[in-house]
């Protein structure tokens, strides 16, 4: 009797626990579990996104003309070159203001609120704002004519060698500072007892960075490229506003090619086959990067 009334007391305690998760757990079904399904069931069908009716189911097709498709491939060209910089100088800009503001020097406290500024802004808006500063005769163009070095004015945005560049350019600057304050959290929960150590047995500053600093960060390392890298994969906002993919597809990347797919051209399932990629492509760049971060513990 003892036994089966513990088991009944158990049996409502998680019956309980089990109510109070439902709402988070049908949101996350709904919102999430739903359209990845629903999106994979898409890339195997032709459709124009109009009648469910209208769904006729094509197998391999759409990935094998996504695979002959040039601009796919210079798509996924672009993400890769856009992931790696948008990373590299986020995370060397973000420790290296990090670094700044822990060093307690005069005016860090504002430092800190000036440069965490543009993280708050809606990417539309930056977009928007970098098009103006960079359009041919936009700020920067306007001040290197003043400063005599009108050989280095160029339409930023309208020359396939500059667009996606200029796309990184203002990435960075907007979210530099989110990679400065998780560096900056991650500093600070380092002993201050180990640099002192250090200091006693003769380290300078670069080394106690390189053999203290840097090895102590590496699990918010690994969280910050984690999150520069899928936020890179799954980039949209900024490239649509301020380049639109262009010019000639020299800016296109992946979530903006399923959009013109999508949303222009109403190739759904082509479009969907462009998004099983992109889901694909974050899955697996996550787990190499997270067992290279195991491995190397």
């Amino acid at each position: 009797m003892y036994g089966s009334g513990k088991l009944s007391t158990n049996a409502k305690r998680q019956a309980t626990g089990f109510l109070f998760v439902l709402p988070a757990f049908l949101i996350f079904l709904i919102f999430l579990i739903y359209p990845i399904g629903f999106t994979f069931y898409l890339s195997f069908t032709k459709w124009m996104g109009f009648k469910f009716s209208e769904i006729k189911f094509v197998g391999l097709t759409n990935f094998v003309n996504l695979f002959q498709d040039r601009i796919f491939w210079r798509a996924l060209k672009n993400t890769i070159i856009y992931v790696g910089a948008t990373t590299l100088f986020l995370n060397i800009l973000g420790l290296s203001f990090a670094l700044i503001i822990d060093s307690k020097v005069r005016g860090s406290r504002v430092c800190k609120v000036i440069y965490f500024l543009p993280v708050v802004m809606c990417p539309v808006v930056i977009g928007i704002m970098w098009s103006r500063l960079l359009d041919p005769f936009g700020f920067v163009n306007q001040l290197l004519g003043r400063v005599g070095l009108e050989r280095l004015t160029h339409p930023w945005l309208g020359e396939a060698k500059y667009a996606l560049f200029a796309v990184v350019l203002a990435t960075v600057w907007q979210w530099m500072a989110y990679d400065m304050v998780i560096y900056y959290a991650g500093l600070q929960d380092i002993p201050v007892e180990l640099h002192e150590v250090a200091s006693l047995d003769g380290a300078s500053y670069w080394q106690r960075l390189r053999y203290v600093t840097l090895p102590l960060l590496r699990p918010v390392t690994t969280v910050i490229v984690l999150l520069n890298l899928i936020g890179g994969i799954k980039v949209f906002d900024i490239i649509f506003v301020m380049t639109g993919g262009g010019p000639n597809y020299h800016s296109e990347v992946l979530s903006t090619y399923l959009y013109s797919q999508g949303f222009t051209y109403n190739f759904m399932g082509y479009a969907s086959a462009i998004g099983v990629i992109i889901v694909l492509l974050s899955f697996a760049t996550a787990y190499f990067r997270l067992r290279v971060s195991y491995e190397a513990v």
